[in-house]
């Protein structure tokens, strides 16, 4: 098989996971631990702006884990979001492949009806 076409039964394999998850996951509501996965594409018919209106296409998948913890008072929020983009004909300044990485906090803290602090921060690369 070429490159790409291992690249497509990835691809095929992390969006049947997709589907299975949440039937796996059901009734696991208090879980403190939750898990999904986005998957995509988006196509263009002129990338990069060129005179040449060259087309591209790219696949996306990025799995995210959530460790969640709240009260009536407080929500804690903590996640890793990897992310995997493959583009059937990249730019000059593009890679065939390229793995992005998120991660972040969110939290909140009720202090009176009409009072609420927040503080979220996020790391993306």
């Amino acid at each position: 098989m070429n490159r790409l076409a291992d690249k497509l039964f990835v691809f095929a394999v992390l969006a049947a996971f997709v589907v299975t998850v949440p039937f796996a996951r059901a009734g696991k509501e208090s879980d403190p631990f939750k898990v999904t996965i986005s998957a995509g594409a988006e196509w263009t018919d002129n990338r990069d702006s060129s005179p040449d209106e060259e087309e591209n296409t790219a696949l996306y998948i990025s799995p995210r884990l959530d460790i969640v913890a709240s009260t009536d008072r407080a929500m804690f929020d903590f996640f890793y979001a990897p992310s995997f983009t493959h583009r059937t004909d990249p730019g000059p300044s593009q890679d065939d492949d390229d793995w992005y990485h998120d991660l972040g906090l969110n939290t909140s803290l009720k202090l009176a009806d009409r009072l609420r602090l927040m503080l979220s921060d996020s790391f993306s690369r």
